[in-house]
């Protein structure tokens, strides 16, 4: 399988084809409730998905972000969802992440070398991003509590912050936690960079954040995986009044090619047309209902939803990660980070599908805790 893979990819049955929420392998058809790591929200063989292979037929597949009419459709159709963003176009999150790093210290313009995030973030595996998510302390990096009372340190001109940590099983900041944030960044001119890549769309709202601070627009903002639905493309955001003040590069080796952005453009319309946004909001709470009746087992401690992103806490890592493979075995593919399980089911699943797998979660629990 090549160097670099973790024990959890190596578990998942090799993919050969699929449609819709399902993709195929030498066992059958099975449910992919991480939609490709939250990357195919509306199904691996959507329409929007053939709309944008088939508009790529017509076009020429360069590999650098030169001006076109597809990265001006893209940006006009991105103002639609988020109106006071200038863009840039990346290939995937890392690549964004230090993309919006770069334009926050030319922003801020002073010696101050050190970027902050949140304990038990993801925000890449680069190096830099990967200090953050690893936790690290450095002369580039340091880590904050994700809980109030929040100070910022002298040296910091960025932090980072995730509206809700995903991959640690839907963690969900206190509303003082990002109101403090805000206030304090503001007092002492430092950028706050919202890391969106994960959350925006799926979350029901443009950028997560807005469900915690309505009116508020984050100086910048990263976005990806659904805007793209299956195909790389990530974007960094800066707010319109600090647009005319970046004075840096950001050209980027594959990012804002046509293929890219026709993705973008046919992602974002797709979820306008379709009430995607509006959907999932109606959908959190009474498929986060369900899930709660895994609270009758002794083994799970929590379970947490925000749109279509869903957790669930064990007391045990060893449980979480057995009854992770065991539900490979009944045909669910399910995001593995010990002690969490975390869901990312496609935007038309329904609630009698959603109530058969929350049956055969009950059922693994029942046969794992019995060993």
């Amino acid at each position: 399988m090549g160097i670099g893979h973790s024990a959890f990819c190596q578990k998942v049955p090799t993919i050969s084809g699929g449609k819709g929420g399902e993709y195929h392998t030498a066992d059958g058809p099975k449910l992919d409730l991480m939609c490709g790591t939250s990357c195919t929200g509306f199904g691996y063989d959507s329409e929007v998905q053939a709309r944008i292979l088939e508009r790529a037929k017509h076009v020429p597949l360069n590999t650098y972000d030169y001006p076109s009419v597809w990265r001006q459709e893209a940006e006009e159709t991105l103002a639609k969802l988020h109106p006071n963003y200038e863009f840039a176009f990346f290939s995937g999150g890392a690549e964004t992440v230090e993309a919006a790093i770069k334009i926050a210290r030319n922003l801020v313009g002073n010696g101050r070398k050190k970027v902050a995030a949140f304990e038990k973030c993801f925000h890449g595996k680069t190096f830099l991003t990967g200090l953050l998510t690893n936790g690290e302390e450095s002369e580039y990096s340091t880590i904050l509590p994700y809980e109030p009372p929040v100070t910022i340190p002298d040296d910091v001109f960025a932090v980072v912050i995730e509206p809700f940590q995903c991959r640690n099983g839907v963690r969900i900041p206190a509303k003082e936690l990002v109101e403090q944030l805000i206030e304090e960044a503001e007092k002492k001119n430092v950028i706050i960079i919202d890391d969106e890549i994960s959350t925006s769309l799926r979350s029901g709202y443009p950028l997560a954040l807005r469900k915690a601070i309505p009116d508020y627009d984050p100086p910048i903002i990263c976005l990806g995986k659904n805007y793209g639905q299956g195909i790389p493309v990530s974007l960094v955001g800066v707010r319109k009044d600090l647009a005319p003040k970046v004075s840096v590069s950001l050209t980027s080796g594959f990012g804002g090619n046509p293929l890219a952005c026709i993705a973008v453009t046919e992602a974002v319309n797709e979820v306008i047309n379709t009430n995607a946004l509006e959907m999932i909001r109606s959908k959190e709470q009474p498929f986060l209902e369900e899930l709660k009746s895994l609270l009758e087992f002794d083994a799970v401690k929590d379970v947490r939803g925000f749109g279509l992103w869903f957790g669930i806490e064990f007391h045990d890592s060893n449980v979480a990660s057995v009854v992770a493979e065991e539900l490979i075995g009944y045909g669910y593919v399910v995001g593995s980070v010990p002690p969490c399980i975390r869901l990312a089911p496609p935007f038309d699943i329904d609630i009698e599908t959603w109530r058969t797998f929350v049956h055969i979660v009950q059922e693994v629990i029942e046969e794992v805790c019995e060993l």
